[in-house]
C-alpha cells in the first residue's frame, strides 16, 4: 500500500444574507466536484477519479446539480468552474469536491491540473487554481460553501520555490496543505463585503500536515467512511464527520485520524428526510359474517419518494387478516402497497362485531406514521355485495378518469428559461372531481440535472404526488444545461396508466446575444461589443419587460443599447442593474466615469466603483481595481496589491489582465523586468485564443525580445489576431509587407494591411498607409493623411510628433482638394455640417464623419 498525503479541507460559511445574487435562486444547491488521477508529468493518483465520481453520485442523490470533470487541464478546470461558479450565484449552498495533487506555496493551497508541469518558478501562477481564491468567490455569493481538498502530496514537484504576486516563495517543507485563512497572504480576493460569516467548518481527511492512506479498496478510507454517512438523513455536519473520524481510525488502526475546526452556529445538513408517511388514521372496513372478504385499505403516500412497508402492530381480536393465504400476525411486515390486497376472513364472529386492527407505515428514512382499520361485521351479504360493488365500480371510474388525464400530458414538451428560478411546467390541470384529483401518481422518473418542484418543494424520483399536484409542477434547470433535454414520467401505482414529458432548458435570447464574457452572474459564455447585433436590442428589452426584477436583463439591455449608439437609455438601464447589485454593471459604470462618457473623466469615482464590484469576485472589476492601484490612477499606489488583485483576475480567465501583467513583466513597469515571466503571461492568454494575447507574441517574435526572432511565427500570430478584428495587427502584417521582413515585399499587399488598421482605428495604419506612395494613389493617400490627423486627436497625440499633421501640409493643395471632394460625394448632405476654415481642418473633419458613417459602432475602437 502506497503511503501518500490527502489533505481534504471542508470550509463552510453560512451568511446571514447575500447581495451579489446572479442566476440561481434561493433553494438551489450547486457542486463542483474534480476528480485528477492521470497526469502528464506528475505521478499518477490511484483513487482520485473513483473518489470523485463516489462524492458525487451521493450529492446527486442529496438534490445538488453536480457540475464535475475528471483529468481535467488548467482550460477545462477554467471552464467547468466558470459554470459551477455562475450556478452558485445566490445557492443556498455550493460544494467544492477535489481529488488530486495540490501543492502548498507561501502558507496558500493550489490545487493541479493534469497539464501542469510545476517545473519553473513561473508555473503556479500559470498552471495551478488557488483554493483560498475559490472558497472566498464562493462567500461572496452563496449562502454556505463547503470545499473538500483531496489532494496528494508526496512532493513530486521538480522545483522548490514559485512566484506568488511580487515575492519569490518556497514551498512548503512540510506535508500536507495549509489550513485556508493561515496565510499571511491570504487570498487574492477582499473579505466577503455583503455580511460576515456566522460559522465555518474546516474538516481534513487527516490532520494537517500528516499523510493519509490510499486503502486498499476502490475509495480511500476517508471517502470510504464520507460517502457512508454523507448519504444519511437528518445527520448534521459535525455529528457526520465524528462519525466518519470513528470509522477512518478504526479502518487505518489509528495510522490515520480525521480532523476539523468548527465555529458553526447553526445546523447543516446534506440530506434532510421528507415528511413522514401519510396515512389515513382510521379506516372503515365492512365485513359479511361467515365470508371473507377484501379489506382494500388506502395505500399510504411517501413525499420522499422511497418504498414504504407496513408492520402489523395490533391484530384483530376476532377473525385473521391474509395476504395470498397467509396469516398476517403483530409484528409482521409487507409492503405498504400489499395494504390493499389484505382479506378479512371473519370466521365464527357473529354479525356487529367490532375489531381493531393497527399498523404503522415505515420508510427508508426510519420514519412511521400509525394506521388503524376499523373492522364491522354485517350480517346482510347482499348489502355487502353491493357496497362492495359500488365502491369497485366508483374506483374503476376514478381510475379511468385519472388514465385519461395522463394520457392527454403524454408527450408534452415543456420548456424552461435558465436562470430565472422555477418555472411551471404548464400542464393543464386534472378533472374536477376530488376524489379523482386525490389519486396518488408516482413519479417514475425525473432529469438527472436540475430541480422539480411542487411549490417550494422538491419532488424525487419514485415518489408519490396527489393528482391534483401535476399541473402545480415547475422545474428550475441549472447553468450549462441549455443543450441537454430530460424527462419527467408519470404513472399510476401499479402501472396501469403513464405520462411521459419533456423538458428542455432554453437560453433567454438575450443572454445568447448580448451576456458578457465572463460574467459570473450571468448564464451564458458571453459577446464581446463587437458582436453584438442589432437583434440583441429588441430581444433584451423583451427579457427586461418580462423579467423586470432580474438584474443581468438590465445590465444586458445596456449593453444591446451601447452597440445600438443609444448611450443615455444604455447609462440608465446599466445603472438600474448596478442598484440591484449586478457587479459587471457596476464595471460599467466606473468605465463611463475613467473614460467621460458623459462628462469629464473621473478615475476616482472610477477606482471606488471599480473597488465596490471587485468584493464580489469579478474578474473585470479585480482586473479594473487592480490596474488602478498598480499605477496609482484614481487610488493611492499600491504595486503588491494591485498585481494580486490582477493575478486573480487572471486566475478566472480574464486575458486582458494576462496581458496587462504580461506588459509590465516583459518591459518592467513598477516591478524588476522579467521577460520570461511576462511571455509566459502572453501565452497564456494566447491558449485562450485572445486576439491582444496573439499581436502581443507577434511582436515578440517579430523583435526577437525573450524569445528567438521568428517572422514566420510573427506573422502567424498578427494574422490570427487580425482575423479576430484586433485593431492594431494589421498594421504590423502591413509593415511587414511594406519592409520585406519575413516575406517578400509588396506595397499593394502592405496598402491593403494597413487600410485594414486605418479603418479599425489605428493612427499608425492610417499614417503608413498615406505616406505608401502607389501609382494614381495620391488622393487616396491623402484621405488616409487627413484620417490619421483625426485619429491621433482621438487618441490623446498617441503621435507626439504629430507626424500625419506635417505629412499633410506637406500635401499638394490639389490633391487634397479631390480627397475633400470625394469625402463629401460620399457624406452627402451630412458633408456641409463639416468645419470650415483651412483645407487641412476641413479635409480631416470630413474623414472622420466618413470615418463614423463607415463604423456605426466607433465606440468599439
Amino acid at each position: 500500500m502506497r503511503r501518500r498525503l490527502r489533505s481534504g479541507l471542508a470550509a463552510l460559511a453560512v451568511a446571514v444574507a447575500f447581495g451579489w445574487v446572479g442566476a440561481a435562486q434561493a433553494g438551489a444547491r450547486v457542486a463542483l466536484v474534480i476528480g485528477n488521477s492521470h497526469y502528464e508529468s506528475l505521478p499518477p493518483l490511484k483513487n482520485a477519479e473513483n473518489d470523485s465520481r463516489a462524492v458525487a453520485d451521493v450529492l446527486r442523490q442529496a438534490g445538488f446539480d453536480v457540475y464535475s470533470g475528471a483529468d481535467l487541464t488548467r482550460l477545462k478546470f477554467d471552464e467547468v468552474m466558470r459554470q459551477f461558479f455562475r450556478a452558485a450565484n445566490g445557492a443556498d449552498a455550493a460544494i467544492v469536491y477535489y481529488s488530486g495533487h495540490g501543492v502548498q506555496v507561501g502558507g496558500r493551497n493550489f490545487l493541479v491540473p493534469t497539464d501542469a508541469t510545476l517545473s519553473t518558478p513561473y508555473d503556479i501562477e500559470q498552471q495551478t487554481i488557488d483554493a483560498a481564491d475559490m472558497h472566498r468567490y464562493l462567500a461572496a455569493h452563496a449562502r454556505a460553501q463547503l470545499i473538500f481538498l483531496d489532494a496528494c502530496r508526496d512532493n513530486p514537484f521538480k522545483i522548490d520555490k514559485f512566484w506568488i504576486a511580487d515575492s519569490l516563495t518556497p514551498v512548503a517543507q512540510t506535508r500536507g496543505l495549509a489550513r485556508i485563512g493561515d496565510s499571511a497572504g491570504g487570498s487574492s480576493l477582499p473579505a466577503n463585503p455583503v455580511t460576515g460569516a456566522i460559522g465555518s467548518l474546516l474538516a481534513y481527511s487527516t490532520e494537517p500536515g500528516a499523510v493519509a492512506l490510499d486503502g486498499t479498496g476502490m475509495l480511500s478510507p476517508y471517502t470510504t467512511a464520507f460517502v457512508k454517512y454523507a448519504a444519511t438523513a437528518n445527520l448534521e455536519v459535525r455529528q457526520m464527520l465524528t462519525m466518519v473520524r470513528r470509522d477512518v481510525i478504526q479502518q487505518t488502526q489509528g495510522r490515520q485520524i480525521p480532523w476539523e475546526n468548527s465555529s458553526l452556529t447553526e445546523d447543516v445538513y446534506l440530506f434532510r428526510s421528507p415528511p413522514p408517511p401519510i396515512v389515513q388514521q382510521m379506516a372503515r372496513v365492512e365485513a359479511v359474517a361467515g365470508k371473507p372478504g377484501p379489506m382494500l385499505l388506502p395505500e399510504p403516500r411517501q413525499p420522499g419518494g422511497r418504498d414504504l412497508r407496513a408492520r402489523i402492530e395490533t391484530a384483530p381480536d376476532k377473525g385473521v387478516v391474509l395476504l395470498n393465504g397467509r396469516r398476517l400476525t403483530t409484528g409482521d411486515i409487507v409492503s405498504a402497497s400489499d395494504l390493499r390486497a389484505l382479506v378479512y376472513d371473519p370466521g365464527e364472529a357473529p354479525a356487529g362485531s367490532v375489531s381493531l386492527m393497527s399498523y404503522a407505515v415505515l420508510d427508508s428514512w426510519g420514519q412511521s406514521s400509525p394506521g388503524v382499520a376499523a373492522i364491522t361485521v354485517a350480517a346482510s351479504p347482499a348489502a355487502q355485495v353491493a357496497q362492495a360493488s359500488q365502491a369497485e365500480d366508483a374506483a374503476r371510474r376514478r381510475v379511468a378518469e385519472a388514465s385519461a388525464y395522463l394520457k392527454s400530458l403524454d408527450g408534452k414538451a415543456s420548456t424552461a428559461t435558465i436562470g430565472v428560478g422555477p418555472q411551471p411546467l404548464g400542464l393543464s390541470p386534472p378533472p374536477a372531481d376530488k376524489e379523482v384529483a386525490g389519486l396518488d401518481v408516482v413519479v417514475a422518473a425525473t432529469p438527472d440535472f436540475g430541480s422539480l418542484l411542487i411549490g417550494d418543494r422538491p419532488v424525487a424520483k419514485g415518489q408519490r404526488i396527489a393528482l391534483a399536484d401535476a399541473s402545480r409542477l415547475a422545474f428550475q434547470p441549472p447553468v450549462g444545461s441549455e443543450k441537454r433535454s430530460g424527462r419527467l414520467a408519470l404513472e399510476l401505482p401499479g402501472g396501469q396508466a403513464a405520462a411521459a414529458v419533456d423538458l428542455k432548458p432554453t437560453m433567454e435570447a438575450c443572454d445568447a446575444e448580448a451576456g458578457a464574457p465572463l460574467d459570473l452572474q450571468g448564464v451564458a459564455r458571453g459577446r464581446l461589443p463587437n458582436e453584438i447585433d442589432a437583434k440583441a436590442l429588441e430581444d433584451c428589452r423583451s427579457a427586461a419587460a418580462r423579467q423586470p426584477d432580474v438584474a443581468r436583463f438590465r445590465y444586458q439591455l445596456g449593453r444591446a443599447l451601447i452597440a445600438a449608439r443609444k448611450p443615455a437609455e444604455a447609462r440608465d438601464q446599466i445603472a438600474e442593474a448596478a442598484r440591484r447589485r449586478h457587479l459587471r454593471a457596476i464595471w460599467e459604470q466606473g468605465n463611463f466615469e475613467a473614460f467621460g462618457a458623459f462628462g469629464k473623466p473621473d478615475l476616482a469615482k472610477a477606482a471606488a466603483l471599480y473597488q465596490s464590484c471587485s468584493t464580489g469576485g469579478d474578474p473585470y472589476c479585480l482586473f479594473s481595481y487592480g490596474k488602478a492601484l498598480f499605477y496609482g490612477q484614481g487610488e493611492a499606489k499600491n504595486v503588491s496589491r494591485g498585481l494580486e488583485l490582477m493575478l486573480g483576475a487572471a486566475e478566472l480567465g480574464h486575458t486582458y489582465a494576462m496581458n496587462e501583467i504580461g506588459y509590465v513583466f516583459t518591459y518592467g513597469r513598477n516591478v524588476e523586468k522579467d521577460v520570461e515571466r511576462g511571455l509566459r503571461f502572453y501565452e497564456a492568454g494566447a491558449a485562450r485564443a485572445d486576439i491582444y494575447s496573439y499581436n502581443n507574441l507577434g511582436l515578440v517574435y517579430l523583435r526577437g525580445a525573450g524569445r528567438p526572432a521568428d517572422p514566420a511565427k510573427a506573422m502567424d500570430y498578427f494574422r490570427k489576431a487580425a482575423d479576430g478584428g484586433h485593431p492594431y495587427a494589421p498594421t504590423n502584417i502591413g509593415r511587414m509587407y511594406r519592409d520585406g521582413v519575413g516575406v517578400q515585399a509588396d506595397a499593394q499587399e502592405a496598402a491593403r494591411w494597413l487600410a485594414l488598421g486605418a479603418e479599425r482605428g489605428d493612427y499608425w495604419g492610417a499614417l503608413d498607409r498615406g505616406r505608401i506612395g502607389l501609382s494614381g494613389d495620391r488622393v487616396e493617400a491623402t484621405r488616409y493623411l487627413a484620417l490619421a490627423v483625426w485619429l491621433n486627436k482621438l487618441r490623446d497625440n498617441t503621435d507626439p510628433d504629430r507626424q500625419a499633421e506635417q505629412a499633410l501640409k506637406q500635401a499638394p493643395a490639389a490633391d487634397k482638394r479631390k480627397a475633400a471632394e470625394a469625402l463629401a460625394a460620399a457624406l452627402g448632405p451630412e458633408a456641409r455640417q463639416a468645419r470650415s476654415g483651412d483645407l487641412d481642418t476641413r479635409l480631416a473633419d470630413l474623414a472622420e464623419r466618413a470615418w463614423k458613417k463607415r463604423n456605426p459602432r466607433y465606440d468599439l475602437f
